[in-house]
């Protein structure tokens, strides 16, 4: 890696904003989502558990027969190679970020009225236990705009890695 540095890096060249922002960084991080992988395994457990993986995912690979893309028929044939509770979290977890699956759903036309008004009370439910979890809060979602989440998805890191990895990036950029 080679960056243009036109002079060293000190404290003394690290402006204030870069401080600031690394903090705010690892608040982020280490304040408000520090429990969130444990509260997205129990919705995920309790997706599978519920009922609802096993209305959505026959009618995910329908739908995915029909709109989805190649790579995502791809990924969700890859998923339907895993052991069978793995399957449906993993499935449930493409789910949960398919928005244009979820109004398929929602618009009435892909089940009987009565498995209909099921799913809702499920998926209710567990949009309600992903809620609990900052990191879906703020998470940004490519089929909406919304500028909160536009910003805030910018300070959410996957892991103690990604975060180290930005952090350090953040600095040396901030000293150019």
């Amino acid at each position: 890696l080679i960056l243009p540095l036109h002079r060293p890096p000190t404290m003394a060249s690290l402006p204030w904003a870069t401080i600031a922002l690394v903090l705010v960084n690892v608040f982020v991080f280490f304040a408000l989502q520090s429990g969130d992988d444990a509260l997205q395994r129990r919705a995920m457990m309790q997706y599978v558990e519920s009922g609802l993986a096993q209305i959505e995912a026959p009618q995910y690979h329908d739908y995915l027969a029909q709109h989805g893309s190649e790579r995502a028929r791809r990924r969700a044939a890859e998923f339907a190679a895993a052991p069978e509770p793995m399957r449906l979290a993993l499935l449930g977890q493409l789910i949960d970020l398919d928005f244009g699956f979820q109004a398929h759903l929602a618009s009435g036309t892909a089940m009987e009225a009565e498995e209909q008004a099921r799913w809702r009370e499920l998926r209710a439910s567990h949009e309600a236990q992903l809620d609990r979890s900052f990191t879906w809060r703020y998470l940004h979602r490519g089929n909406e705009f919304d500028p909160v989440r536009m910003v805030s998805a910018a300070f959410l890191h996957g892991g103690f890695g990604h975060l180290l990895g930005n952090m350090v990036f953040l600095v040396l950029i901030g000293v150019l």
